[in-house]
C-alpha cells in the first residue's frame, strides 16, 4: 500500500506502510496529518487509517520512559521583538545603504506609498528562506531563536512563505503606520495568552526560545548598536534634512 500525506503545507510521499510505521514510533508524525491512499475517496487524518489504528492507541501519554511530557517553553515575546527589530534594522541597512551607493533618490522613494509598501517583501521572502534551511534569521539565532515544524525538523519552503506572509499581514500589518500597532498590539495579547505567536498557531509549528549566551548577547549588542548608528545618521538624518530643504512648507499632500 502507497500512503501520501501532508505536511508542512506539502504533499509528501508515496510511503510505504513500514515507513510511516518508523516515523511514528520516533515521534515525527502526530496522526493529525491528512493521509490518502488508492481505496481512500477523500484525505483523511493518518490516525483514522486502519492500518495505523494500533499504533496511534497504543501511543504512550509522555515520552519514551513513561515519564511526563516536557513543559511547554515561555513564549518570550519581547525577546523575539529585539530578534525581529535586528533584522529590520539589518535589512534597512542593506536596502538604503545600496540605494545611496547607486546613487537612487532617496527622497523620492521615502514619499513613495507602494515603495514602502513593496520595500519589505523581499525581507520576508529572504526570511522564509532561512527558516526553511536553518530554522533561523540572523537576529534569531543570535537570541538563541528556532522555528521548526516539529523538534529536529525545519519547516518546509512552503510553509516558511506562508509563515512569512502570515507574519507580514498579521504582525506587522504591512508595515501600515496605524495598522503596525493595532496589529503588533493583537499580536502580542495573543502570544501571552495562548503562549504562541498567532502564525506560529495557525501553522502549529515548534519555537524554542532558550536564550543567548553571553557572548552571542555581547554580539547582538553591538551589531544592533552600530546598525543603528549608521542608519539614523548615515542615511536617516540626512535625508530628513534634503526632505526639509525640499519642502520647507511641509510635505506635499495628496
Amino acid at each position: 500500500m502507497r500512503i501520501w500525506i501532508v505536511e508542512d503545507g506539502e504533499r509528501r510521499g508515496p510511503f510505504e506502510v513500514y515507513e510511516l510505521r518508523d516515523r511514528i514510533e520516533r515521534g515525527e508524525l502526530t496522526g493529525g496529518e491528512l493521509s490518502w491512499h488508492e481505496a481512500l475517496d477523500s484525505w483523511a487524518p493518518l490516525r483514522e487509517l486502519d492500518v495505523f489504528h494500533s499504533e496511534f492507541e497504543n501511543a504512550p501519554a509522555g515520552d519514551s520512559t513513561g515519564g511526563p511530557p516536557p513543559l511547554p517553553q515561555k513564549p518570550r515575546p519581547f525577546l523575539r521583538f529585539l530578534a525581529r527589530s535586528f533584522d529590520l534594522v539589518l535589512y534597512s541597512l542593506v536596502l538604503w545603504g545600496g540605494m545611496t551607493l547607486f546613487g537612487a533618490d532617496l527622497l523620492k522613494a521615502a514619499l513613495s506609498p507602494l515603495f514602502n509598501l513593496l520595500s519589505m517583501v523581499p525581507l520576508f521572502v529572504i526570511e522564509a528562506g532561512m527558516i526553511h534551511l536553518w530554522a533561523a534569521t540572523p537576529g534569531k539565532a543570535l537570541l538563541g531563536i528556532a522555528v521548526r515544524s516539529s523538534p529536529g525538523r525545519n519547516l518546509g519552503a512552503g510553509a516558511s512563505m506562508l509563515r512569512a506572509a502570515r507574519v507580514y499581514i498579521i504582525g506587522l500589518g504591512l508595515l501600515h503606520p496605524l495598522l503596525i500597532f493595532l496589529c503588533g498590539g493583537f499580536s502580542l495579547w495573543f502570544t501571552l495568552r495562548k503562549g504562541k505567536t498567532p502564525w506560529d498557531s495557525v501553522g502549529n509549528h515548534h519555537v524554542s526560545a532558550a536564550g543567548p549566551t553571553p557572548v552571542s548577547l555581547l554580539v547582538f549588542t553591538v551589531l544592533f548598536t552600530l546598525m543603528l548608528l549608521l542608519l539614523v545618521f548615515g542615511i536617516f538624518a540626512p535625508l530628513a534634512l534634503e526632505m526639509r530643504e525640499a519642502y520647507p512648507d511641509g510635505l506635499p499632500t495628496a
